[in-house]
């Protein structure tokens, strides 16, 4: 909690400018009465806001046995700059993240095949990073290789 330390006002309102973003603060207000202050008000709490909101949205999209691509909603008008996504094997205990992206998608490569992975993703903005609220699983199929050294046996005139 951030403590406020002075501030002046000839009314019954305070306007209170230059507060760091998503931070808890504690208020406490006096009466100036001449030269003497009347006794400390109850304390008021709040927090500023954080404009960078959590990630909505969330959706996968298995390309093949290696490869997802992962989506979220953009919301037009945010104040997002980019967005943070992490990933892990499910049961992992640490997450692998991905470079920042300036779009509303990624596609993971290299992944193991046959495997789940949870992920997760955040926004980015100038103020701040909101936090990673969701996961999300996404299971990918086993390999499926091409067929090799094909021939043909038994060839007739009808048949093979």
């Amino acid at each position: 909690d951030t403590q406020l330390k002075s501030s002046t006002s000839n009314t019954n309102s305070v306007s209170l400018s230059n507060l760091v973003v998503a931070t808890n603060y504690k208020l406490w207000i006096n009466t100036v009465c001449g030269s003497k202050l009347s006794a400390t008000s109850d304390t008021l709490y709040f927090s500023t806001l954080n404009p960078c909101g959590p990630v909505t949205g969330l959706k996968n999209e298995i390309i093949s046995s290696t490869k997802a691509k992962l989506t979220w909603d953009s919301i037009s008008g945010s104040p997002v700059k980019e967005w943070t996504v992490r990933y892990k094997l499910k049961g992992d205990s640490v997450w692998t993240s991905a470079s920042p992206v300036k779009v509303n998608s990624i596609l993971l490569t290299g992944l193991k095949a046959d495997s789940t992975y949870n992920w997760q993703v955040r926004s980015d903005c100038n103020e701040g990073s909101s936090n990673y609220k969701d996961t999300v699983s996404f299971k990918l199929n086993p390999p499926c290789d091409e067929p090799k050294d094909l021939k043909a046996e038994n060839v007739n005139s009808t048949s093979a």
